[in-house]
């Protein structure tokens, strides 16, 4: 209501967002978390308002004391490709749930990790939940040439074997402008 108090309340807030050129192609987080400020801002305006964040790394040394304190935050410790991670998370998901889940990937970039990622988790989805494949842009799309095979061209391995699965949101991609998951939006279409 009152803009000037907003900033105040907005900059009382500020520490908790961090920017490490190692995490997230260097976009803002939440400290001590690999989740982008952006994701969050954009669930809420979605109109999102329950649910809980996973968050799954090969180590917790950065985590910030209050994200690891945090109710709706649950840490997982281990590699996002691994079927028991993947059972974890499916214990984690409410039956019966009345909301979308969003998947994002970003971790280790590397093709074959990748596309075991997708092969692992996108079977926890169902219609209706989005998935965001972070990084796309590695191996000449347009930067890094020099990468090797990354998630883009896993993405595109998913596909062709599961044509029917996800289906590319090219109106959500082409809202931003420039991103880092060329080609990266993808609705579930088909339960896996």
């Amino acid at each position: 209501r009152y803009p000037s108090m907003m900033g105040v309340k907005i900059m009382d807030h500020l520490d908790r967002i961090t920017i490490n050129p190692k995490q997230c192609g260097g976009r803002p987080c939440i400290r001590g978390l690999r989740i982008r400020v952006k994701d969050i801002l954009d669930l809420l305006a979605a109109g999102a308002r329950e649910g809980s964040v996973v968050s799954i790394d090969i180590t917790h040394e950065a985590l910030h004391p209050l994200a690891a304190a945090h109710p709706g935050i649950r840490l997982l410790l281990g590699d996002s490709a691994d079927p028991a991670i993947a059972g974890s998370i499916r214990q984690l998901i409410p039956q019966g749930r009345s909301h979308g889940l969003l998947l994002i990937l970003d971790s280790d970039h590397a093709a074959p990790h990748v596309l075991r990622e997708l092969n692992t988790l996108v079977p926890l989805l169902r219609q209706g939940d989005y998935l965001v494949v972070e990084d796309t842009v590695v191996n000449g799309h347009p930067v890094r040439p020099d990468f090797g095979p990354g998630p883009l061209e896993a993405i595109e391995s998913y596909l062709a074997a599961n044509p029917r699965q996800l289906v590319a949101d090219a109106a959500r991609e082409s809202k931003f402008g420039c991103t880092f998951a060329f080609r990266g939006y993808y609705k579930v279409r088909v339960n896996g």
